[in-house]
């Protein structure tokens, strides 16, 4: 048994569970719910309400009951198939699943029917397996209970597509914690639509952490993810309304062919892009931002999408590469900025600032020397106000910025070095005392993309 994983469990679900149980069926209820947060430079970057969804507890009166107990596993009624340490659900209902065990396995193979799964405390280790494998359903929904502790694990070297994997639709929900290992494989795959909805849910996959070969959308909860390859992939569709989304490593931290973030916190790092748009087939890939907190920290493009991004609202902050050959920013045909707030450094071989089709105005700074780590950049109005500082984590040679404080008419001054007081958040200090530093430039926004260049 994976102790390891079984103690970070525990400690994740000390930090990120609830114990409020939060309803009493087991139906899906729209809500009204919109990004009213700001950015770290204090703009508002509230958007129009968003329909989220809250999945409610399932009623487990009269469900049959699942009990794996080390090299046993029994069932309280019909509908369970036993076999050695697997035990396989061949029925619409609902189940209620406890114990542990060192080679325990569940399967789900009840194909056109709705399957509601209630996580009570459950680990499972499968070996050269999956821990749960769902071959046949209509919908799976995985439900972790208040301030229950549930994980999932296999083994190195074996040939499956994940820890947890669906060939159907599955949802994971509930105030509950889930731990999944994969040492093979991804973390929780889908060939169906995934959603996810107000879970803490903590992912360490060899490949991908959270991947539908479909769409997948995340509704809230509190995600943990480290990923060899991306941390949250969707093959069409990947839609962020709400929940607090860490990639503490991955080659790409968030993908999809059509991504929308509407709500929610992200940080993300990764080795190649941040966030990366794109297609199996090359058709163009898009992405729409309306509210939201994305931090990236990439060595490849933090923004990247082989199409077209706009952006209404939220806030996107960049740590970029720092090589030439990858940018802060980059698209292949238009960056569309109408609201929101961009702050975003990198190397300037390919970094790119937002379309000169935008209403609100950008200005990408390119400095002649580069820049040292952690060396503030600093923007101020005319009249001495803090309009940006910025404390970028690695050496830098561009900065583009985007935010509803710049304005035509005004003349701006690019500060670097110094010293500021507070404390950052990702970088950028707000409402601070600034002294100290060089001046560089001075610009005045006339039109929607002002490029200056700070010798």
């Amino acid at each position: 048994m994976k102790r390891i994983l079984l103690c970070a469990a525990l400690s994740f679900c000390t930090t990120h569970c609830s114990s409020d149980p939060g309803g009493d069926g087991a139906s899906v209820n729209d809500t009204e719910d919109g990004d009213t947060g700001t950015a770290p430079d204090g703009t508002d970057t509230s958007t129009d309400a968003d329909t989220d969804t809250t999945v409610e507890p399932p009623d487990t009166s009269g469900a049959v009951r699942i009990l794996y107990a080390d090299t046993t596993v029994t069932a309280s009624g019909a509908g369970v198939g036993i076999d050695g340490t697997t035990a396989t659900i061949t029925s619409a209902g609902t189940y209620v699943v406890t114990g542990a065990s060192g080679s325990g396995k569940l399967r789900i193979d009840a194909a056109g029917a709705d399957v509601t799964v209630s996580l009570e405390g459950v680990v499972l280790d499968a070996g050269a397996d999956m821990a749960v494998y769902v071959a046949a359903a209509a919908h799976v929904l995985l439900y972790a209970t208040p301030d229950s502790v549930n994980t999932f694990a296999n083994g190195a070297g074996a040939d499956v597509e994940g820890a947890i994997y669906s060939a159907a639709a599955l949802t994971i929900a509930g105030s509950g914690a889930i731990a999944v290992s994969a040492e093979s494989g991804g973390g929780i795959v889908t060939d169906g639509d995934f959603t996810l909805d107000e879970v803490a849910l903590d992912v360490v996959a060899a490949d991908s952490a959270l991947k539908s070969n479909a769409d997948l959308t995340i509704n809230g909860g509190t995600y943990v993810l480290t990923a060899g390859n991306d941390g949250v992939h969707a093959d069409f569709a990947l839609t962020v309304r709400d929940g607090d989304i860490t990639v503490t490593g991955s080659e790409e931290g968030m993908e999809g062919a059509s991504l929308t973030i509407t709500g929610g916190t992200m940080h993300l790092t990764s080795t190649d892009d941040g966030v990366n748009g794109a297609t199996d087939d090359g058709s163009p890939a898009t992405m729409h931002m309306s509210g939201g907190y994305v931090y990236v920290n990439a060595q490849g493009d933090g923004v990247d999408v082989n199409g077209s991004i706009t952006m209404t609202g939220g806030t996107i902050i960049v740590d970029g590469p720092t090589d030439n050959d990858n940018g802060a920013l980059d698209y292949d045909q238009t960056f569309v900025v109408s609201g929101g707030t961009i702050i975003a450094a990198g190397s300037a071989g390919m970094g790119q600032a937002p379309s000169t089709t935008s209403t609100q105005r950008s200005v990408r700074i390119t400095f002649g020397p580069t820049q040292s780590a952690h060396q503030l950049v600093r923007i101020e109005d005319d009249a001495g106000n803090n309009v940006v500082t910025f404390a970028p984590a690695k050496v830098y040679r561009s900065l583009v910025f985007s935010s509803n404080l710049l304005s035509s008419g005004t003349t701006y001054s690019v500060f670097t070095g110094g010293a500021v007081t507070g404390e950052p958040k990702d970088g950028v200090y707000a409402g601070t005392s600034y002294t100290g530093g060089s001046l560089r430039a001075t610009f005045n926004p006339t039109t929607s993309v002002t490029n200056v260049t700070a010798n």
